[in-house]
């Protein structure tokens, strides 16, 4: 059974390179290429709660979703969704650190894992500690400016 998803939240990962950038030298391009792969891949981690499934990927016939398309096919699909608590919060949480509410003591909208769980090492802040550049864009946590400096290499770059 289908569950909803939502375009509550996009949060993104990248490493970002200079690499085909005509002013960059072509041997300098090649070690980037070969120091790029000794670092691992890039990764996109989009998490989305309360969309439904109208977009292409899902078998939605009428909607017209062509780059969300591509990119599922390019990627992962997932098309199991749990929820772990009625409101977001608890739920983008249990994304983001891989724990249950129970876990992390989040309940509501207003309390931060970090006020109880300051040890946990979060999915960006793991990236970051093995050297990849972490950004948020959109709401990933569960407080409107996803501050926590930990996980984040650079502020969000949108705030709700």
């Amino acid at each position: 059974m289908k569950q909803s998803l939502s375009l509550f939240c996009i949060t993104i990962f990248c490493v970002s390179m200079a690499v085909g950038d005509e002013r960059v030298p072509f041997d300098l391009q090649k070690q980037l290429l070969v120091e790029e792969k000794a670092k691992g891949p890039n990764v996109l981690f989009i998490a989305i709660d309360d969309l439904r499934t109208t977009v292409g990927c899902m078998g939605d016939k009428i909607a017209v979703t062509p780059n969300m398309d591509k990119l599922a096919e390019q990627g992962t699909l997932f098309l199991n969704a749990y929820c772990q608590q009625a409101v977001c919060s608890p739920s983008r949480t249990s994304v983001i650190t891989g724990r249950r509410p129970d876990t992390v003591k989040v309940w509501d909208l207003n309390t931060h894992f970090r006020e109880h769980r300051p040890d946990i090492v979060t999915l960006p802040q793991y990236f970051k500690q093995h050297g990849y550049y972490t950004q948020s864009f959109g709401k990933i946590l569960g407080n409107s400016n996803n501050a926590d400096p930990p996980s984040w290499t650079a502020e969000p770059a949108l705030r709700q």
